[in-house]
């Protein structure tokens, strides 16, 4: 799991050499653009990002 409840993993990061601008990029192609909008994301071995976003968005 690279996120869990809005907070990066950031030993996940950097196992699979992914930095923040590469990460954002990601999470941009899933739609996502804050952090506290995911419950929980996955780095899939293909390189993508699976994202379960949060039923009540906090900020908001």
């Amino acid at each position: 799991m690279i996120i869990d409840k809005g907070k990066i993993n950031k030993v996940v990061l950097k196992k699979n050499k992914i930095d923040m601008n590469q990460l954002s990029e990601l999470l941009r192609k899933q739609g996502v653009f804050l952090l506290d909008e995911i419950d929980q994301a996955y780095l899939e071995k293909d390189g993508t990002i699976t994202v379960k976003k949060r039923k009540n968005n906090p900020s908001k």
